[in-house]
């Protein structure tokens, strides 16, 4: 990539613009399971970190099958009765 391609000119090396580009793209969440109700689950392996966003706390889930690369913020309204919720809060 030539200087005039990065955004900015040369005072971004492409190590940093890469890591800007990565944290700004949301990525979706991996597919739904179906219960034989027909309502979607998505399936959480673990719960690996938590911050406050105002007042709202927000944990990081790791998805079933999913590395830590996929690894998303969901607040804690849409973890309201998650198992992967209650194993966090013993910890």
């Amino acid at each position: 990539m030539s200087d005039g391609d990065k955004p900015g000119g040369s005072q971004i090396d492409d190590g940093k613009l890469h890591s800007l580009a990565k944290t700004a793209i949301k990525k979706p969440r991996p597919s739904p399971v179906y219960t034989e109700e027909g309502e979607e689950e998505w399936l959480i392996d673990e719960i690996v970190a938590e911050r406050r966003r105002g007042r709202e706390k927000e944990y990081r889930v790791r998805w079933y099958g999913y590395g830590p690369e996929d690894d998303s913020w969901l607040p804690a309204c849409e973890l309201a009765e998650c198992e992967a919720l209650d194993k966090w809060e013993v910890k």
